[in-house]
């Protein structure tokens, strides 16, 4: 079996180089800018792009201009998927962590759009959600094994699909040449979730 190990840093490493070696981030063959922590992978049939939620990415920071010349370049204008993971979404339903990453809603949701991101993986928040802003789904996947956010906003963004606080969850993605197909699955194995991106 192969898979692809693909750290991505947010709010509890802060900037720990520690936290990059011992998963290993020193094997994977990439640019890299923030001491590795961002950083983009050929994994397959999808180009991921990492990106480190400690630091600016609205448009004319560094990780924008990096992301900016990654999305042009070969390796992801010939995936057949191009995926990006931050940890902080852009916005969300859950009462903790609002109101979101401002420059990921403000700036960086745009220049995914425009480049044919299909898919943009999150975290920070404890809970499950699938977000659909036009062509881009955003996942909401930090149910992990930390105490969950079990509270929800009364006024949900109308992106909103699903939304589960109740169980801890994994996201498992299957790739093609023409589907990207998800299942989101409890730890004894109940489906809470399944789409599919064509």
């Amino acid at each position: 079996a192969q898979y692809w190990l693909l750290p991505v840093q947010g709010n509890h490493e802060e900037d720990s180089r520690e936290y990059a070696a011992w998963l290993g981030r020193e094997r994977l063959r990439s640019d890299t800018l923030l001491d590795g922590s961002v950083y983009s992978e050929v994994c397959g049939l999808a180009w991921v792009g990492v990106l480190n939620a400690n630091h600016r990415m609205n448009e004319g920071s560094a990780q924008y201009g990096w992301l900016e010349d990654q999305l042009e370049s070969a390796a992801a204008r010939n995936a057949a998927w191009r995926i990006v993971a931050v940890h902080e979404p852009p916005f969300h339903s859950s009462t903790k962590h609002q109101p979101g990453n401002e420059d990921v809603a403000d700036d960086l949701l745009p220049l995914l759009k425009q480049n044919d991101v299909r898919l943009l993986v999150t975290g920070h928040v404890h809970a499950y959600e699938r977000l659909q802003d036009d062509s881009l789904t955003i996942l909401v996947t930090g149910a992990g094994g930390a105490p969950l956010h079990n509270d929800r906003i009364s006024s949900p963004p109308p992106q909103s699909q699903v939304f589960v606080t109740s169980t801890y969850e994994s996201c498992f993605l299957t790739l093609t040449e023409t589907a990207l197909a998800a299942t989101v699955e409890t730890p004894t194995g109940t489906q809470i979730d399944s789409f599919v991106i064509e």
